[in-house]
């Protein structure tokens, strides 16, 4: 792997920079407090992304800004990738968005999905990458100084465990303490197993007992079905039986219901006649009054009444004539009045515009009052004629009225007189009617009475049906009885099969489980005296080989660092650092600040090269990120870091430091400067 270039917006003291980086040794110059290792923290984030507890957004964001971004170019097997994080702040937060990934073209990522594509890239093992505090990147690649230091000052089962778990063996630890509880399960579920497998022989009782239930019930069965046939025979002969008495039933019934309907009819038929005698007599007296009230012959001429009726009409023609002509003298008369009062009152003429004069005035008024002489005159003759008509057409009126009262009445005796012929017709009918009526009466009590005798002749036929439906409900109950026990002892059978099918399963389980019960024992024989010795063998083996080679390195590192035959360091089986002076062993804390870095530094690229070597799948061997590796060294030991960098003869190195001697040595320095809390390139 190989960084190209990184481009920060608003990351910590960054407003917008871009840095590019070249194969050998680059040098981020500057200040304490400019800005160096903040590129080393968006390298980390634009690989890794946020990580709880080791790297938040609230420590790369700028202060005040709502959205940053960091872009890293790398390349790896030969392929230029570029990827983008950006961090976006919410209500509460600071969180990852969305980003991008770029190879042959550029696409958008989840930040997950980022996470997995550079983690598939990189080779790294995935059992690593579940625990943050011991991620594989950090020891490989870049971790702070100052936590280097820590890790050779704290606790040595920490240490140990550090190491097992970088180097993936605690895996032989963990495989040890499964294979105990795997025994302990191994125990508890022989144990379990020997509770099945010590039921076989009751099982097997079991099973031959219900077999013999079986047979028996079978036996049972067989006899049922004798006693069975005998019974539905005499079933059959009382149905029968029972059959005949319902025909008869049947009979008896049909019989009862006809008496029933000749009753009905016969008391129909008498009340019938009583109401006909009673209709005779009612009639009669109508008959009496209708003849007294119809003997008067009234005299009627519908002729003049016609004529009467003719010169009515006429008259209330004429006298509507005469009214009209009498409407239109009194308009005629209104209008001359009205001429004698408007020529009064004119002066001057509308049409020909000249003064009128008295003579004319005088002229109109005497015209005009001669014709309202003259209407007057008619007028008085039209009200008499008018008074005159009125009179004729009262009197005609009154005439008129008196022969529609005579018609009428005339009318009445006619329909009186028809009534008369139609009750004197009924009357005979009914005469008629009641001869018929008591010659039929007459035939039904001759009719009932014959069917009175038959139906006494079946008096005894209840007692008999009653007498065999109650022995017939016998047989039935005892067949039902004996279908059920017969189906009992089926289900019986069938329950018994079923037991015994179980049984068989159960039979089956203790068999598979003297099987388990076997191979658990060998298993657990197998664990306890062979696995376990084995794998501790084995643990033995590759912890001394990893101890032997990350010693080796270690003091390499740093006798080429400290170049001093008083002080002799090597590692204890623990990982940890035994120190030796004039024959002296010496805490780590005792040492001077360029031992105790100096330390650090080789157990740093000691647990490098160790990790590159036994991971060897990853692929970011040729990397290597240093951040303040020289704290308290002296300028000789600056000159000897030079031929440790020469001797890693790693591709590409990317120092954090402000000394000024290592641009001695450095392929590229890169100088920070940060002013009014903002960082630049200069």
């Amino acid at each position: 792997m190989l960084i190209k270039k990184i481009k920060l917006k608003n990351i910590r003291s960054y407003i917008g920079e871009e840095i590019e980086f070249d194969k050998g040794i680059t040098l981020l110059s500057g200040d304490i407090g400019s800005g160096k290792s903040t590129i080393l923290l968006a390298i980390d984030f634009a690989l890794f992304g946020l990580r709880k507890g080791y790297l938040s957004g609230n420590a790369l964001l700028r202060n005040g800004e709502k959205e940053g971004s960091v872009e890293l170019t790398f390349e790896i097997d030969e392929k230029e990738i570029t990827i983008t994080r950006n961090l976006k702040r919410t209500s509460t937060s600071i969180a990852q968005d969305y980003g991008t990934l770029k190879q042959s073209e550029k696409r958008e990522y989840s930040a997950i999905e980022l996470k997995d594509f550079i983690l598939s890239k990189l080779n790294y093992p995935k059992e690593y990458l579940t625990k943050s505090k011991y991620f594989i990147y950090n020891y490989t690649i870049y971790t702070p100084q100052e936590e280097m230091k820590q890790i050779l000052l704290g606790d040595k089962e920490y240490r140990l465990d550090t190491i097992r778990k970088v180097f993936g063996i605690d895996k032989y630890k963990r495989i040890k303490e499964n294979s105990k509880i795997l025994i302990d399960n191994i125990r508890l579920k022989k144990k379990e197993l020997s509770l099945i497998t010590d039921k076989q022989e009751e099982k097997k009782f079991e099973k031959e007992d219900k077999h013999y239930k079986i047979v028996n019930n079978i036996n049972l069965i067989e006899n049922l079905k004798l006693d069975l046939e005998k019974l539905k025979a005499k079933l059959l002969e009382k149905q029968n039986a029972i059959l005949s008495l319902d025909k008869e039933i049947k009979e008896f019934n049909d019989f009862k219901k006809h008496l029933e309907l000749k009753n009905l009819e016969l008391s129909y038929k008498t009340r019938q006649i009583t109401k006909n005698e009673d209709d005779t007599i009612n009639l009669e007296k109508e008959i009496l009054k209708l003849k007294e009230e119809t003997k008067e012959n009234i005299e009627f001429n519908k002729e003049i009444k016609i004529e009467k009726e003719n010169s009515l009409k006429k008259l209330n023609e004429e006298l509507q004539e005469l009214k009209l002509k009498e409407r239109e003298f009194l308009i005629k008369k209104s209008n001359s009045l009205e001429i004698i009062k408007s020529i009064e009152k004119l002066d001057i003429c509308p049409t020909c515009k000249q003064n009128v004069t008295i003579e004319y005035k005088s002229n109109i008024n005497s015209k005009e009052n001669e014709i309202i002489i003259k209407l007057d005159s008619e007028s008085a003759q039209i009200k008499d004629k008018i008074n005159s008509i009125t009179k004729e057409i009262s009197d005609l009126t009154i005439i008129l009225n008196n022969l529609a009262r005579k018609e009428n009445l005339i009318e009445i005796i006619n329909l009186k007189r028809k009534s008369l012929q139609e009750k004197l017709v009924k009357i005979e009918e009914i005469k008629t009617q009641n001869l018929k009526l008591k010659e039929e009466i007459q035939k039904l009590k001759e009719e009932t009475e014959n069917l009175n005798k038959i139906i006494h002749s079946y008096s005894d036929l209840d007692k008999k049906y009653e007498t065999q439906k109650r022995e017939l409900e016998l047989l039935n109950k005892e067949n039902n009885d004996m279908e059920v026990k017969k189906a009992v002892l089926e289900n019986d059978i069938q329950n018994l099969n079923r037991e015994i099918e179980k049984i068989n399963q159960e039979i089956e389980k203790i068999n598979e489980a003297k099987r388990k019960l076997n191979y658990l024992t060998q298993l657990q024989s197998f664990i306890e005296g062979n696995f376990i010795n084995i794998l501790e063998t084995i643990e033995k083996k590759v912890m001394l080989k990893i101890k032997n080679d990350f010693d080796s390195f270690f003091q390499k590192w740093f006798y080429m660092l400290i170049d001093s035959e008083i002080i002799k360091v090597k590692l204890d089986e623990e990982f940890s650092p035994i120190i030796e002076q004039a024959g002296h062993e010496l805490e780590y804390v005792n040492l001077s600040g360029g031992e105790k870095t100096a330390a650090a530094l080789a157990y740093r690229l000691a647990l490098n090269q160790i990790i590159n070597t036994f991971v060897s799948e990853i692929k970011t061997k040729d990397l290597l990120i240093l951040d303040e590796p020289t704290d308290g060294f002296s300028s000789e030991q600056l000159d000897r870091l030079r031929q440790v960098f020469e001797e890693l003869n790693t591709n590409q190195i990317i120092i954090v430091s402000h000394e000024n001697k290592i641009e001695s040595f450095a392929d590229k320095i890169i100088r920070l400067q940060k002013t009014d809390h903002i960082t630049k390139i200069i």
